[in-house]
């Protein structure tokens, strides 16, 4: 008799508080605390029993019992458990009727666990505690009816590897008068950003692979450097009346360094039976990631029937390339996605009823 079996428990929990407070004419200060509990265990058994034949026990009592027994005594193969704990504070400062000024400050701390253990896949045992401050400034100038310019300083200090990382942002707004085709309003914004956080998929190969994969969430460690990331993106929004919206948006990303899961590395014959990956280095490699989007939105809003709907049609091509995967060859990511259409639609039935689809 064989028998196998799987398990898998996903827990999402997230709690905040959040207090606005117009602390005077022309300061307002926003202060937010959150927890958060994110993870997954992964539990399957796979096992054979010679003697339950050969001792004439039916096919259904010996079920019984290796169900009983998976029951009692299961085996944790993967778990991902992370614990977060953040608290913010925002103030914006209007200092003229033409310019903003915002500024705040964030702390995290993290909790995180991750076990990788089972027949095929070489051990992982990743546990961290991280601290996280980030802190911004951000200026906001309206030039002229028209032009509006928004430049903002982040920088974020991590305590895996007490370093200071700074991201700077830059945007601006064009609006123009009434033409032709009605109001037009283009936006331009540039940005440096780091990931400090991971998220991967690790291929299932539990009995029944009932789930294809599973998806783990890690901060980084100190044996690899934040991913910096450069992006810009536009908006051109055209409103040829009150009633109706039109939208072409566009955007590029580039991650010269990204990291992803070096399944060749797992799948190695351990060298000692108790020995287990512990620095994310040993089981993530670099890659480079480049990614495009462009999208086409129509909104209109049909004022009778108090009903608004939005048509979407857009491209995002997403692709990675590995000089130790595919012969160094660019391919496409998962999440990758050349071709989608979408609609969505809001009906406001009366003053406390609506609907929405998509």
């Amino acid at each position: 008799y064989v028998y196998s079996n799987e398990r898998t428990f996903t827990d999402n929990t997230m709690l905040k508080i959040d207090h606005y407070q117009v602390l005077n004419a022309t300061t307002d200060l926003d202060v937010a605390g959150s927890w958060s509990a994110n993870g997954y265990r992964y539990y399957y058994v796979m096992q054979t029993d010679d003697e339950l034949r050969a001792n004439g026990v039916s096919a259904d009592d010996a079920f019984i019992q290796f169900e009983d027994a998976f029951k009692t005594n299961p085996e944790l193969k993967d778990k991902n458990m992370l614990n977060e704990f953040r608290l913010s504070t925002t103030i914006t400062k209007y200092v003229t009727s033409r310019q903003q000024l915002s500024g705040g400050l964030t702390g995290s701390f993290i909790n995180h666990e991750f076990q990788l253990n089972d027949i095929f896949y070489f051990p992982i045992r990743n546990d961290e505690s991280v601290s996280l401050l980030n802190g911004f400034i951000r200026h906001e100038v309206t030039l002229s009816r028209n032009v509006r310019l928004s430049n903002a300083l982040h920088t974020m200090y991590s305590s895996i590897d007490s370093e200071w990382y700074l991201m700077p942002r830059l945007s601006a707004t064009l609006d123009s008068e009434k033409t032709r085709l009605g109001y037009h309003s283009l936006s331009l914004n540039l940005g440096v950003y780091r990931d400090f956080f991971g998220q991967f998929d690790i291929t299932n190969i539990g009995p029944s692979a009932i789930a294809p994969f599973n998806r783990i969430t890690l901060p980084f460690d100190d044996s690899l450097n934040p991913p910096v990331s450069y992006q810009t993106s536009f908006e051109w929004s055209i409103q040829p009346r009150l009633t109706t919206t039109i939208k072409i948006e566009g955007y590029y990303k580039w991650d010269p360094d990204s990291y992803e899961l070096d399944f060749s590395q797992l799948l190695q014959e351990p060298v000692l039976s108790s020995q287990t990956y512990q620095n994310q280095s040993q089981f993530l490699m670099n890659r480079e990631v480049r990614s495009y989007g462009m999208a086409f939105i129509i909104n209109h809003i049909f004022e009778e029937l108090r009903l608004s709907v939005t048509l979407i049609q857009q491209t995002n091509v997403s692709r990675f390339k590995n000089e130790q995967r595919f012969d160094g060859e660019w391919n496409h990511t998962s999440w990758s996605e050349p071709f989608s259409s979408s609609a969505m639609a809001s009906w406001r039935i009366n003053s406390r009823i609506s609907l929405s689809g998509n």
